[in-house]
């Protein structure tokens, strides 16, 4: 299980490494969508878990990369931050609004997870 998480915020992306080691759960963390394809092609990650904002600055390469790879468009996606309606197209599971409690999300993070 890989969880992929694109978030700005480097006390964020810290926060989600600790978690997620602590629950024995891989991850790979980014501060930007760039090369996100290639990269999560490769990967193939369980979940996509998105800071909104940070998305949304480059949503449209991340959509079409989304949509247009077999391997990334079946990938549950949950977003943090602010509410936007632009991933309602994509595979979105769940937004969660920040502040964010990483261990009382995580169950329901999981559950997306094992779903995929």
């Amino acid at each position: 299980m890989l969880f992929y998480i694109i978030e700005k915020n480097e006390t964020m992306r810290k926060a989600w490494e600790f978690f997620l080691k602590e629950q024995k759960v891989d991850c790979y963390t980014c501060d930007e969508v760039g090369d996100f394809k290639f990269i999560a092609e490769d990967l193939k990650p369980t979940i996509f878990i998105c800071d909104s904002e940070t998305v949304v600055q480059e949503f449209k390469h991340f959509s079409n990369t989304v949509t247009t790879s077999e391997i990334l468009k079946i990938v549950p996606i949950v977003t943090v931050g602010e509410a936007s309606n632009q991933f309602e197209h994509l595979n979105l599971k769940k937004h969660f609004y920040k502040p964010v409690n990483l261990r009382s999300i995580f169950p329901q993070i999981l559950s997306y997870a094992k779903e995929y």
